[in-house]
């Protein structure tokens, strides 16, 4: 397979572990953090954690970010994926810490969903990649070996269980 020129390799920063978070704060406060009682909670070392929400159906989009952000997360949105990697470009070079990314196989202008994966596993391979449609199924190997795909409409429940499931 032959990569496009954007996808060279960059490393996800430390930030993206929330085990890296939790244990940098129990070093300095000497508290530890367990995981929320409500599965659609997120913990005290996933609070920082940020999910990038790519789908070009504003419905849809918006209803994904609703979920995300109620579980607790932090949450940027793009619609496609020329725009998610622009968000993924800029917030490494600002720091923002992306860990985890929901895209919707079926998007316009070029990269789609099952091709953004794969440029996020060769150029981030630190970030979780959660792919969603309710269209399409992905061939065998199109879901990158950390990844995992769930199909549409999900639940709140079933997003946030497969956030967590990937989240490095």
């Amino acid at each position: 397979m032959s990569w496009p020129s954007f996808c060279a390799l960059v490393l996800c920063p430390p930030s993206c572990d929330p085990e890296w978070d939790a244990r940098s704060r129990d070093r300095a406060d000497g508290s530890s953090q367990g995981r929320a009682k409500d599965a659609t909670r997120v913990s005290t070392a996933e609070a920082k954690s940020t999910v990038l929400v790519v789908e070009d159906d504003a419905v849809i989009r918006h209803a994904a970010v609703a979920m995300v952000t109620d579980a607790g997360f932090a949450v940027r949105e793009a619609t496609n994926g020329n725009e998610a990697i622009r968000i993924l470009d800029d917030g490494l070079d600002a720091g923002e810490a992306i860990c985890v990314v929901v895209t919707d196989i079926d998007m316009p202008l070029g990269i789609d969903g099952i091709k953004l994966a794969a440029c996020i596993n060769r150029r981030w391979p630190g970030i979780g990649i959660v792919i969603t449609s309710g269209k399409v199924r992905p061939a065998p190997g199109d879901v990158p070996n950390d990844g995992l795909f769930i199909r549409k409409p999900y639940t709140e429940e079933g997003l946030i269980a497969a956030i967590r499931s990937v989240m490095p």
